[in-house]
């Protein structure tokens, strides 16, 4: 437990964000379908530019797969490789490059009608993003906790998409379901979290430049249209909803250890859903078990931050 602790921020990372790739290659249709679509573009289309036009005009979820692939390698090791050579604010640099580049890739899959497996990759991924700023701007914790949100409840959509003849098939779509619930449940909750960390600010110093002004946490623009439309809502789904909804977890994680919580409400469904996705004898279900193996990798390194044995919490943490 002490090495989770120890390495939590780097077992996130590798658990949750290949977690999202292995999701998206389950959009894909698996590793074998999305191998050979790759394989027939590029011999259909020699030219670079040619196979990248055609996947994403008439293989929109196997372009949107490989962007998410991408898109993980540019904000994450990419920016760690910046920070040794630039430090700390190249890093930032690359993060924020990460966001516009996150948000477009939502945008098309949303807007091509990718699979649901895919496009709750996509939106966690942008979550992702956003949190990792968090700590420069708190504001986009709350913000992020809202994408983080927007991918559970694509994930619940894609169990309902799932075929359900035979029992491993049923079990594996109902799974899925109650995966995606929970962790549009631990996003709302991230949202939470972010109001409670901006309001213990005090004194906080109006910003200089304009993004600083916009992205400032209790008079901000993004803060306020925030506060205005969603605060409300949240808040009463978090009581009334997502905190009675993980009954088996104790009154005293429920109000004192957030992260651990966050693990006892999702591990449970990511073991089910492993089962059935294997169960099910499908390249989509394999695919899938492994994005559940690797996103419970993320939910143990979480939930050790603030385990029955308590340790400081770590900066820049993502809650999914």
């Amino acid at each position: 437990m002490r090495f989770i602790k120890r390495h939590s921020l780097e077992l996130q990372f590798w658990g949750y964000e290949t977690g999202n790739v292995c999701a998206a290659i389950a959009g894909a249709g698996g590793f074998a379908a999305l191998s050979q679509a790759l394989r027939e573009t590029t011999l259909s289309n020699p030219h670079p530019l040619a196979a990248l036009s055609f996947l994403f005009t008439q293989l929109p979820d196997a372009a949107a797969t490989l962007s998410v692939m991408a898109l993980v390698v540019f904000a994450f090791p990419i920016a760690a490789l910046a920070r040794k050579l630039g430090g700390a604010s190249a890093a930032e640099l690359v993060h924020a490059l990460a966001i516009p580049l996150a948000f477009a890739l939502l945008l098309f899959g949303l807007f091509n009608a990718v699979n649901a497996f895919t496009l709750s990759a996509s939106a966690f991924v942008m979550g992702s993003c956003l949190l990792r700023l968090g700590t420069l701007f708190p504001i986009l914790i709350k913000f992020g906790g809202l994408f983080l949100a927007m991918g559970g409840a694509a994930l619940s959509l894609a169990g309902l998409t799932l075929p359900i003849a035979g029992v491993a098939q049923t079990g594996l779509a109902l799974t899925t379901f109650f995966v995606g619930f929970y962790a549009a449940g631990a996003g709302l909750l991230t949202y939470i979290g972010g109001s409670a960390l901006i309001a213990s600010q005090i004194g906080v110093v109006p910003g200089k430049t304009l993004v600083s002004r916009f992205l400032h946490p209790k008079t901000g623009t993004l803060a306020l249209g925030l506060t205005w439309m969603f605060d409300y809502v949240v808040t009463l789904i978090c009581d009334r909803l997502v905190r009675p909804a993980i009954f088996w977890a104790s009154r005293e994680t429920k109000e004192k250890r957030p992260f651990y919580l966050a693990m006892v409400a999702r591990l449970p469904w990511r073991i089910i859903a492993i089962a059935f996705a294997l169960a099910s004898e499908t390249e989509l279900g394999f695919a899938f078990a492994l994005s559940n193996l690797l996103w419970a990798v993320g939910d143990i390194a979480l939930g050790a931050i603030d385990a029955p044995d308590p340790a400081p919490l770590s900066p820049g943490v993502i809650i999914r």
